[in-house]
């Protein structure tokens, strides 16, 4: 059984948003670089916490979990991964309020967009490392060869997939 992996990260000190960017953009790579990645937040997750977070395969957040992207409001574009994952995942005009509009939502906002599946607090770290463990027995390849297929077919409409189908 292959064990599962926990990634840590740290925002880069402010005023430095040429690094930040990268840090983070590298930080969303690394996440889809995994066969799967399972993500639990427990506080606030604000910016790069909410990026990572939607980044993830699976989000599970604790019921006093907040989310709220400030940069565009502060001048600074969303990472294009996020964008390209929030509009896919709840389309383009609810992507931009997302990402616009710098407001704050709890977990059972976004559980109900379907973006973040809500667990009670004091099982939050436990729920996370036994998903992340169920996962980590899966064979990588077939897990990786699933995420594809999945975002593939998030990009296709119903009429074009049953057209190459047949």
């Amino acid at each position: 059984m292959q064990e599962p992996t926990c990634v840590r990260t740290t925002a880069p000190r402010p005023g430095r948003p040429g690094l930040r960017r990268r840090l983070i953009e590298e930080s969303l790579d690394l996440i889809g670089d995994y066969p799967a990645a399972v993500v639990a937040v427990q506080g606030a997750a604000v910016g790069a916490g909410w990026a990572i977070a939607a980044a993830a395969d699976i989000t599970l957040a604790s019921p006093a979990a907040t989310f709220r992207f400030p940069e565009l409001p502060l001048g600074f574009p969303p990472p294009d991964s996020t964008v390209r994952r929030l509009e896919a995942a709840v389309g383009p005009a609810r992507a931009l309020r997302l990402l616009a509009l710098n407001e704050r939502f709890v977990a059972d906002d976004l559980a109900r967009l379907g973006l973040v599946d809500v667990v009670p607090e004091d099982s939050l770290d436990v729920t996370a490392r036994e998903t992340a463990a169920r996962l980590a027995i899966l064979p990588p390849e077939l897990l990786r060869d699933l995420k594809t297929g999945l975002s593939a077919w998030k990009r296709t409409s119903l009429p074009n997939t049953l057209e190459r189908q047949s």
